[in-house]
């Protein structure tokens, strides 16, 4: 699981009114980022499950929103670092099942990196996202379960920056990593 939210480095975490959660400062080894901060998890689960891991137990974040390319790139580097080649759950899923996808944090959906020819709801029921890091780089992908074992990232805001959103990116298969980002 990726973790993420709003913070300097090594700090506490604080409720914050509107978006979400908000950090004093990042844990050691997660990634600050713009204002956020991005913890990632192996932990094998489904896109459902991690966005409740989010919610309940990490401090009230969902599934990673990834809002730009650069983010998106940093975030896929960060990835890379700890040696995970495999994919993540993000928060862009299409819950309604009419190809309207929509991030869990509110965010709107203005930017994707789809790999070719997805979302291709394959089957008519790939309804949720999952990030793939490669050398450093990312691309989306519509699915049910993951490729492999994927890990989730959450991401949090960083305390006296301006409100932002709050994501837990977590892996795209059953059981797998996320990322969390607040």
């Amino acid at each position: 699981t990726l973790f993420s939210a709003t913070a300097s480095p090594h700090s506490v975490l604080s409720r914050h009114v509107r978006s979400g959660i908000q950090a004093t400062f990042c844990h050691t080894d997660w990634l600050h980022y713009k204002g956020h901060c991005y913890g990632f998890f192996l932990e094998k689960m489904t896109w459902s499950e991690a966005e409740v891991e989010c919610q309940h137990n990490r401090l009230g974040a969902h599934l990673a929103s990834i809002l730009t390319k650069e983010e998106g790139d940093v975030v896929a580097k960060y990835i890379s670092m700890t040696g995970y080649k495999g994919h993540v759950w993000i928060g862009l899923h299409d819950a309604r099942q009419d190809r309207r996808w929509k991030w869990t944090d509110g965010s709107l959906h203005r930017y994707s990196a789809w790999e070719p020819k997805q979302p291709d709801n394959w089957g008519n029921t790939e309804h949720c996202a999952q990030l793939t890091a490669k050398y450093s780089k990312h691309t989306h992908a519509s699915t049910k379960k993951p490729r492999q074992d994927p890990g989730h990232i959450l991401q949090l805001s960083v305390q006296g920056w301006p409100p932002v959103r709050s994501a837990c990116l977590l892996p795209s298969e059953k059981r797998g990593t996320k990322l969390l980002k607040g």
